[in-house]
């Protein structure tokens, strides 16, 4: 398995990579949203529900309103008295109840007509109604002109043969409450019926209450459904008009079986004061709105929740195809992004792997991470190339210093065999003093030559410097004086050969003139209480400029007057390169006028207490 994950090339891992987060994101986002957006839907839908059957409410109990007060004006109440509008009606009810023709003298045909005429202002009043009715008991004397009741007639009618009509009963029974029922022929309507009685005021008796008759009202289906508005809901909606005892007498649909009666009866026995709620019934979630829309009937509507919940999924399928069409958008510009990003890495790497030790092109010039990786390959494989050269380089001199020393292995035996020549002869001639300088110069030219760039013991590079000194001394006549001045825990301490010669040779050539005989060089060493060994030479002489002196051997300018001190800067090169930061050459100007050249060398061990060099 990682195996083959190496070998996937980085486009594709990048991809891949960037594919999966943006599908992880987009998919929690989808889900989060989806349940934001049914839990925001279902909410919406009940404030929406909720407005528009309450509209649709309002405009059925409108039409019952006005039917319910028409009738209540007929019945015996006060405005049948006190209104203009009703003086008809009260017209009508003495008619029917108190007239009698034949004490009056005007014939009951002549009342027949009468009682017609002024049932106009009934038809007014039942505008909304499609059929209205008036059916008076038949002990009145009218009755007996009148017709009986026949379904759809509009109109007076005696109470002849009522007994076999349920609701008659029904109404009479109630007494004064409404009593709703329902006829399918031959038209679908909803009917009202309601007992009404008269009340009238007899001379020294007072008032007096007699049968009026009852009122049927009929309203036609198609009057309530132009006020019920079912356009926006779904497919299953249900709007039903009940009756107390959860009879059913209108539905818009085919018998209104999306509940069971019973399920109705619980609707109808809930207070929900109009407002939508969402119930269970039959293991079934729906959403439930009650509004009160006449006296004892209700209007009910019901939309099962998988019904919203399928409005809500249409919707969300939108939603849903532009998160997928947004997530393959991404992945086609993820694809071209790693394709643009990977290219000169790939690129790149490529030239890396076949070792291709050149600049590549630089492809990718912008000011973006990619534009700086390729400067920076490009600037590495230059210096790359440029070590390169400086390796060659250096191979050829190396081979160069080989062959020189190995010429040089055969030079210093001739230069020892002459000099020793030369020693030899002087003796013989009685000259001690060249012989003994030429036989000290040759000790000091084989410890030179012998394994140059090793270490060797402090007390072992003294016995050259004394060495050296005798021979500055026979040559000078002694104008020079050396005092040494060496801690003996320093004797062992390891350094470069020929570090301290070069200083004392220094002083000599540039501290003192030819002609004084009071000059002193004073050559010691200590181990400090930090592990430092210092070394000093130290001399009398006209000293110089020390700031310029320190400048030149850290190759930093030339000696006053222009002259070089090769030796001297030669010692601070070599003893930087053994000791790095741990080793320093300075040169200073002490108080006393002396010319101090101090080499500090950090020893790992530490040196000895009290163990002082007299020049500090």
């Amino acid at each position: 398995m990682e195996r083959t994950y190496r070998r996937i090339s980085l486009q594709k891992k990048m991809s891949v990579m960037f594919c999966g987060l943006l599908l992880v994101v987009i998919s929690t986002a989808g889900i989060f949203l989806a349940g934001y957006y049914h839990s925001t839907f279902r909410r919406y839908f009940q404030k929406n529900f909720n407005m528009a059957i309450t509209t649709n409410a309002n405009g059925v109990q409108e039409i019952f309103r006005s039917i319910v007060n028409a009738v209540d004006v007929v019945n015996d109440n006060e405005s049948a008295y006190i209104t203009d509008e009703t003086k008809n009606i009260s017209t009508i009810a003495e008619m029917i109840v108190l007239t009698d023709p034949q004490e009056t003298g005007f014939g009951l045909k002549g009342m027949v007509d009468d009682l017609k005429r002024n049932g106009a202002t009934m038809d007014a009043m039942f505008s909304g109604a499609s059929i209205h009715g008036l059916i008076i008991p038949e002990e009145y004397p009218i009755a007996r002109y009148l017709g009986k009741w026949r379904e759809g007639i509009t109109g007076f009618h005696r109470n002849t043969d009522m007994e076999r009509y349920s609701w008659y009963q029904e109404a009479i029974k109630r007494d004064g409450e409404a009593c709703w029922f329902v006829e399918e022929e031959p038209v679908r309507r909803l009917f009202m019926a309601k007992r009404l009685n008269y009340q009238y005021y007899i001379r020294r008796e007072g008032y007096e209450v007699r049968e009026l008759g009852v009122m049927v009202v009929g309203i036609d289906f198609l009057e309530l459904e132009s006020r019920i508005d079912m356009s926006e809901m779904p497919g299953r909606a249900l709007t039903a008009i009940l009756g107390t005892d959860g009879q059913i007498l209108y539905a818009n649909r085919e018998k209104g079986r999306l509940l069971s009666e019973e399920s109705l009866r619980s609707i109808l026995r809930q207070d929900m004061d109009g407002a939508a709620e969402y119930c269970e019934y039959e293991g079934t979630q729906y959403l439930v709105q009650k509004n009160q829309v006449a006296q004892e009937l209700f209007m009910l509507t019901v939309i099962p929740v998988d019904d919203i919940d399928r409005m809500a999924f249409d919707m969300l399928g939108m939603l849903l195809l532009l998160l997928a069409l947004a997530l393959l958008a991404g992945m086609i510009f993820i694809g071209l992004m790693s394709r643009a990003i990977t290219a000169p890495i790939v690129r790149l790497a490529g030239q890396m792997e076949r070792g291709i030790v050149e600049p590549v092109e630089d492809a990718a010039s912008g000011g973006d991470e990619i534009g700086t990786l390729y400067r920076g390959y490009n600037r590495m494989q230059e210096k790359i190339r440029e070590m390169l050269q400086d390796v060659w380089d250096s191979a050829e001199k190396q081979k160069n210093v080989e062959l020189q020393l190995l010429q040089a292995q055969i030079n210093p035996h001739f230069v020892y065999n002459s000099l020793g020549t030369i020693s030899c002869q002087a003796l013989l001639n009685g000259q001690d003093v060249i012989a003994k300088q030429l036989n000290m110069l040759v000790q000091i030219m084989r410890y030179n030559t012998r394994e140059p760039n090793g270490l060797v013991p402090l007390e072992k590079e003294m016995q050259i410097i004394r060495q050296y000194a005798e021979i500055q001394q026979m040559s000078n006549g002694g104008t020079v004086r050396f005092l040494y001045d060496v801690a003996p825990a320093c004797e062992s301490v390891l350094i470069p050969k020929l570090i301290i010669q070069p200083l004392v040779e220094n002083s000599i050539i540039h501290g003192f003139d030819a002609v004084r005989e009071d000059g002193q060089i004073r050559i010691g060493a200590d181990m400090t209480e930090t592990g430092e060994l210092r070394i000093v030479v130290a001399d009398n002489g006209r000293g110089g400029d020390m700031e310029a002196i320190n400048r030149y051997i850290r190759g930093e300018g030339r000696t006053e007057g222009g002259h070089d001190s090769l030796g001297v800067k030669n010692v601070y090169d070599r003893i930087r390169r053994v000791y790095g930061a741990g080793g320093s050459l300075e040169y200073r100007r002490g108080a006393d006028g002396w010319t101090k050249a101090i080499i500090r060398i950090w020893v790992k061990n530490g040196g000895a207490e009290n163990d002082r060099c007299i020049w500090n």
